[in-house]
């Protein structure tokens, strides 16, 4: 059986969760959303996009399909007494590093549609007219229980599925929720009204502030009305307009949408469990409308996770990149509660009766969440702040740095001339750039959410590209290296203090393999890799060891298994070494021969057949002439057309560890190679076995 159907399934096709789908698609993940509607969003709900939600489209490719729909918007008025009293929109003015400084109005609806047409593109096609009945996790598998009957296996499971959250249900997720007494009725529709329209928000004054003009895309305009009870006609909404825009009238010549709604907040305990299952969007984080941040938190949720969830399930950096998902993502719903739960009381409240006026000034003082600008992750100067945009001439060509930005990778924008050779990293675009103002003689790696993750000065940019910023090849890489340069800082940095040691001659422990190198340096040892495969936290490698006399042979064939742990260290070690024989009678050696990992999506496949091999052989399965038998397979680990058996049996009667390699072209076996070693029985360095695979 397959390990996974998809790669994350998503409860909810509501703009959050066909946004989460969509960029999964940009990263390569397969995604699968389910919802019980039968179609996208038709009319209401959200009607604006912040400042930083464009610039996170752009990243995404969206912007320019969105951006025509709408209507730009960047002040915010207030009117009472039949005339404007303040018009004010200085805070999208200063803004820095941005080129859209306004909101842009637009229904929800027409980023449903664009997302779902998107996913149909791609033939990820939202599962409609299904809801999720179950989800349990099991062995780092989550089986996710439709209501067709279905089960779907996934790394991943988000739950972006509203207020009413069904996953959050399932995981018995506080979400305690706050009732202000506050009710909105909220109408869409073409008016006809001797009130001079213009582009703006506008809060009206009466006894309170309880009307807001919103707006919209095309001929359509939004009224938020606070009407405070709950049982209401659209007539009595309308009525309370015109008393709020007194001298001028309003009646509407068409009616959208008419809804309303009761304020509630609420922030769920928790974001994630087991870093398996998320929450995003209203399944974790509910307010009121005023200040307009609903729908761009819960956009910027999903782009705050979906890279994450990527760069560790594509390209293996550590597993705890998902947990900052939570402490980034709760704080920032905490502030929007408290932001738009002063705007909304304001409405109502006023010591001084300027409700309307209170509103704007909250406005302003709350920009940064309003805007959206002003959100960061952390408070380290420059790093977890949203990346500036401006122009920049790159190749002669000028364009604009949000252009260049990648959102399945990190990008490294060095700025001046970099003053070292830099190693290129699958999931690391490097962009060299001019001098700028803004980011003068550095280098800024960008997270794929345009967030800065780090800086260094042009003499030091490797830095940059070290530790979690390296799969886990390039680490046991850098890990190999460092052995051959007998290089015991960088060894000591790279394994974990508690590395379990398998190699029964070594006793467990850093400390005890650190030891060794002066030894290695005294005889010159080195390692020399051909062949490297990853499956899951293990990476193999089938090195030759030269002037490996400490080892027993001046050369030696080896294979040696590293496991990296949820932290990016060394955790554990298993090898088999033997003397490099003689070229056999086909003239090959133990270690030449095809070295290229093709056929990535045929993995599982082969390692099946190696698998229904080995249980042949372990039954009793005559192998040829050979004078072995394989009594127990402890692992099968690949990667592609590569795949490498550990077993152990007997050889000449004696206890064996067998590690067998094959290199599968077309469904079978083209290539193989063999090392074996002896099992000690007595004067082990340590008691873990040579085997014993536990993840």
């Amino acid at each position: 059986m397959k390990k996974y159907d998809v790669d994350v399934v998503i409860a909810g096709a509501g703009p959050v969760g066909l946004m989460a789908a969509f960029l999964s698609h940009l990263c390569g993940l397969k995604a699968l959303v389910v919802d019980p509607s039968s179609e996208p969003l038709q009319v209401g709900r959200a009607d604006a996009l912040n400042a930083r939600t464009l610039q996170l489209l752009e990243v995404a490719g969206l912007f320019k399909d969105l951006h025509p729909l709408g209507k730009p918007c960047n002040t915010s008025s207030v009117w009472a007494n039949g005339k404007f009293l303040s018009r004010q929109s200085s805070w999208w003015e200063e803004l820095q590093g941005c080129f859209h400084k306004h909101f842009l109005m637009l229904g929800q609806a027409h980023i449903e549609k664009l997302l779902d047409s998107k996913l149909k593109d791609l033939d990820a096609d939202v599962k409609r007219k299904t809801s999720v009945q179950n989800i349990r996790i099991e062995n780092d598998v989550c089986l996710t229980e439709l209501s067709t009957g279905e089960v779907i296996r996934s790394q991943f499971v988000i739950g972006a599925d509203g207020s009413r959250s069904r996953v959050r249900e399932i995981f018995n997720i506080p979400f305690e929720i706050v009732r202000p007494q506050i009710v909105w009725a909220v109408n869409d529709g073409i008016i006809d009204t001797d009130f001079p329209k213009v582009p703006e928000i506008i809060v009206f004054q009466a006894e309170t502030s309880d009307v807001a003009w919103i707006p919209r895309e095309g001929d359509i305009d939004r009224f938020y009305i606070r009407m405070d009870v709950k049982e209401f006609t659209i007539d009595e909404a309308i009525a309370k307009i015109n008393k709020a825009m007194s001298p001028h009238t309003l009646k509407f010549k068409k009616i959208e949408w008419f809804s309303h709604f009761s304020v509630k907040e609420s922030v769920a305990e928790d974001f994630s469990i087991q870093d398996r299952v998320f929450l995003a969007g209203d399944a974790c984080h509910i307010h009121s409308v005023n200040g307009g941040q609903g729908l761009n938190t819960g956009l910027a949720d999903a782009f705050n996770l979906i890279w994450k969830l990527n760069m560790v399930a594509k390209n293996n950096l550590p597993p705890s990149l998902l947990t900052t998902y939570e402490t980034e993502r709760k704080p920032v719903a905490l502030s929007v509660i408290e932001s738009s739960g002063e705007l909304v009381r304001s409405t109502k409240y006023s010591e001084t009766g300027t409700h309307a006026e209170d509103y704007v000034r909250i406005v302003n003082k709350r920009s940064g969440n309003i805007t959206g600008m002003g959100i960061r992750y952390g408070d380290q100067g420059l790093v977890g702040e949203r990346l500036f945009d401006f122009e920049v001439n790159l190749d002669g060509i000028q364009t604009r740095i949000y252009s260049l930005l990648s959102y399945a990778k990190y990008t490294l924008l060095i700025f001046g001339e970099p003053k070292e050779n830099l190693a290129s990293s699958p999931f690391v675009q490097i962009i060299k750039l001019p001098e700028n103002p803004h980011y003068a003689n550095q280098a800024i790696l960008v997270r794929p959410d345009s967030y800065i993750e780090a800086t260094a000065p042009l003499d030091k940019i490797s830095s940059l590209l070290g530790g979690e910023l390296m799969t886990n090849k390039q680490k046991a890489r850098a890990y190999h290296t460092a052995v051959s340069n007998y290089d015991e800082a960088t060894v000591a940095k790279m394994i974990d203090e508690n590395y379990i040691q398998h190699n029964p001659n070594v006793p467990t422990g850093s400390a005890a393999f650190i030891s060794l190198l002066p030894k290695l340096k005294m005889h010159g040892s080195k390692i020399e890799n051909w062949r490297m495969l990853q499956d899951g936290p293990y990476i193999v490698m089938h090195h030759l060891w030269k002037n490996a006399t400490p080892f027993g042979a001046s050369e030696m064939a080896a294979f040696h298994i590293v496991r990296f742990d949820s932290s990016g260290l060394i955790a554990e070690h298993w090898n088999v070494m033997s003397a490099l024989a003689l070229p056999n009678s086909t003239g090959r050696s133990p270690i030449d021969g095809e070295t290229t990992i093709r056929d990535l999506p045929e993995t599982d496949f082969n390692k099946s057949k190696v698998t229904e091999m080995f249980e042949l052989w372990t039954k009793g399965a005559v192998i040829g002439n050979l004078n072995h038998s394989y009594t127990k397979q402890h692992k099968v680990l690949g990667e592609g057309n590569f795949v490498l058996s550990i077993a152990e049996g007997t050889r000449d009667d004696k206890p064996t560890a067998f590690y067998d390699l094959f290199r599968f072209s077309k469904g079978k076996i083209a290539e193989h190679w063999s090392i074996y070693q002896d099992i000690p029985q007595e004067n082990l360095a340590n008691q873990n076995t040579m085997f014993n695979f536990n993840y």
